[in-house]
């Protein structure tokens, strides 16, 4: 699991998307540097 979100961070920051945790089983990813997540 660690892998993974390690690789879709990774990509997110390629294309200038954005990730947030939406309590402990949620992640939303956001596709642009147009939508962003606050935290």
């Amino acid at each position: 699991l660690k892998r993974c979100i390690e690789e879709l961070k990774a990509f997110l920051r390629e294309i200038g998307g954005s990730l947030g945790r939406l309590g402990d089983n949620y992640l939303i990813l956001t596709p642009n540097a147009h939508i962003k997540i606050a935290s």
